[in-house]
């Protein structure tokens, strides 16, 4: 599997405070800002869009949305930054956090007017924090009701007589 340079994709390991994490192979994309900052400005749309791990179709819409604005060379091409690579890697967590592209949109359009919407971004990352935080407590209450059934088809098994192949509830 392909995997761009500046994405490190890893596990999580059980904790005693946290087992779920291993269990559900929750991945996790960490940045390596080292990496960022090694990327050569500017890059065209093909190289930017290995150094993201996107399609070019995906950079296209986000442009049509206006969730990107690349700045553009003599000829028309766009020429992308570091900088660009750092604000699509955070549109990617928020997808994958499950931040609706509305609210992403909503959230560019904020960024693009400034430091004077400081507070207002601040505000919906609090929210979707704590939306985040609100699926991470039903996943988990999902993961003990599986955990649940799991140990009681367990308890059947080891209940039975070796040769009884017989299905339980």
């Amino acid at each position: 599997m392909w995997r761009s340079p500046l994405f490190e994709r890893q596990r999580y390991t059980a904790t005693n405070a946290e087992p779920w994490r291993s269990r559900l192979s929750v991945k996790v994309i960490r940045t390596a800002t080292s990496d960022i900052n090694k990327t050569k400005d500017p890059m065209e749309i093909g190289e930017f869009s290995t150094q993201v791990g996107l399609p070019t179709s995906t950079l296209h819409y986000y442009e049509r949305c206006g969730l990107l604005s690349p700045a553009r060379n003599k000829s028309g091409h766009r020429d992308y930054s570091s900088q660009d690579v750092a604000w699509v890697q955070f549109i990617c967590r928020l997808k994958a956090t499950g931040m609706p592209l509305a609210d992403i949109k909503r959230y560019a359009d904020l960024r693009a007017r400034g430091d004077e919407t400081l507070a207002e971004r601040m505000a919906m990352l609090h929210e979707h924090r704590k939306n985040v935080e609100q699926e991470i407590a039903r996943w988990q209450e999902n993961l003990g009701r599986l955990e649940h059934k799991i140990d009681h088809y367990q308890k059947l098994l080891k209940a039975r007589p070796s040769g009884d192949h017989t299905e339980g509830s």
